[in-house]
């Protein structure tokens, strides 16, 4: 006998869409504790990143570090940070993701064209699913990497835009989301505190430095040095401070001859990665980059050291150079 509809259990009013319906909520219910757990991952994460790029004081070491916390944060294959130069070049590029036998390959580093320089004449985060269709895009040179999905960022200091955070190819071939936006925002200004931490130790540093090699140079005049050696502690001071892979000291070869009258410079003493057979080479002031700092008496930086072809010995070395010739005391 079949019960009156108003006597039935309710349990058995539940048909296949009513039990549809119940799975459908289980699983939204579960997408969301999934949702909320990532979430907590994600900020997780991204208070690990901020720790890690603001515990550094050496600015090289914290470029690298934040590069590498972008890329783990938003799941990117490539990421880079341009630090911003005079006008609207690129001064440094700081990358990670490219292998160096194709970093080789591609040749010289980007200078801030196509889409990186949409993002330094506009300093607002960008996100492109193909960077390819933006107006700006310029293309890549032979040998780049593919790269489609794209998310930049920039870095500042208070009011100073410092440079870019720029990242591509998110994992998976997905685009990059609004979520990986927020956090790269995030991270860009703990960057920008941690760059002015390392950017203010490195001033100090430089400062101390001097100090100690003022001093040490005082020192050796003052304890009646021979020339040569107050010249070679010169050298070397100078090979510590810039950080730089060779310096050698060029001087007139008469101390006493008049500045307008000299024709040439001869290297006396050398630091670092100067073969040996430089030492007493003649440098022509003529089309040579040392004299034009000599004649000029101010410091000049270069690309490409310049010499008169006669002095060869100099042409294993690699640039930049930085020329720099100091007055004598007359």
């Amino acid at each position: 006998m079949i019960p009156p509809e108003d006597e039935r259990d309710p349990r058995s009013l539940l048909g296949p869409l009513s039990e549809l319906r119940l799975r459908e909520l289980l699983t939204e219910v579960q997408e969301r504790i999934e949702q909320i757990i990532e979430a907590r991952d994600h900020v997780d994460g991204l208070l690990e990143a901020m720790l890690a790029v603001t515990s550094g004081l050496d600015l090289d070491d914290t470029l690298r570090t934040i590069v590498h916390a972008a890329i783990n944060l938003v799941d990117a294959r490539y990421g880079a940070l341009g630090v911003l130069g005079p006008g609207e070049d690129l001064a440094e590029f700081v990358f990670e993701g490219i292998d160096d036998e194709t970093r080789a390959e591609i040749g010289d580093l980007p200078k801030g064209r196509g889409v990186l320089g949409f993002l330094i004449i506009n300093p607002k985060p960008i996100r492109l699913k193909d960077m390819s269709h933006h107006p700006a895009s310029v293309g890549f040179p032979p040998h780049h990497p593919p790269m489609r999905t794209f998310l930049g960022v920039p870095v500042q200091i208070r009011d100073e835009v410092f440079g870019n955070l720029y990242l591509t190819e998110k994992a998976n071939g997905l685009p990059f989301t609004e979520d990986d936006e927020a956090i790269l925002r995030a991270l860009a200004a703990a960057a920008g505190i941690a760059i002015e931490n390392a950017r203010l130790y490195e001033q100090s540093r430089i400062r101390q430095a001097w100090l100690e090699a003022t001093r040490e140079i005082a020192t050796e005049l003052l304890a009646g040095s021979e020339t040569v050696d107050v010249l070679q502690v010169i050298a070397d001071d100078a090979l510590e401070l810039t950080r730089a892979d060779s310096t050698f000291l060029a001087v007139p070869d008469d101390p006493q001859t008049p500045s307008d009258d000299v024709t040439e410079l001869v290297v006396t003493v050398s630091a670092g990665n100067v073969p040996d057979r430089v030492i007493g080479g003649a440098i022509p002031l003529e089309g040579s980059s040392s004299g034009e700092a000599f004649r000029s008496r101010m410091p000049l930086r270069v690309d490409r050291l310049a010499f008169d072809p006669g002095f060869d010995a100099t042409t294993p070395f690699a640039p930049p150079w930085f020329s720099r010739f100091v007055p004598p005391n007359r």
